[in-house]
């Protein structure tokens, strides 16, 4: 009886495991996309003082 408890509950922490690691990726792909935009936005900085 315990161990389906158990069991029940380790199910429950892989899915919200899963769900933090999507998440996670998600903000990491933002913020790659962030520092792509910072690096244009210092490129053009650049352009403007030369």
């Amino acid at each position: 009886m315990n161990g389906k408890r158990q069991a029940a509950s380790g199910k429950r922490q892989a899915a919200s495991g899963k769900r933090q690691a999507a998440s996670g990726k998600r903000q990491a792909a933002s913020g790659k996309r962030q520092a792509a935009s910072g690096k244009r936005q210092a490129a053009s900085g650049k352009r403007q003082r030369c």
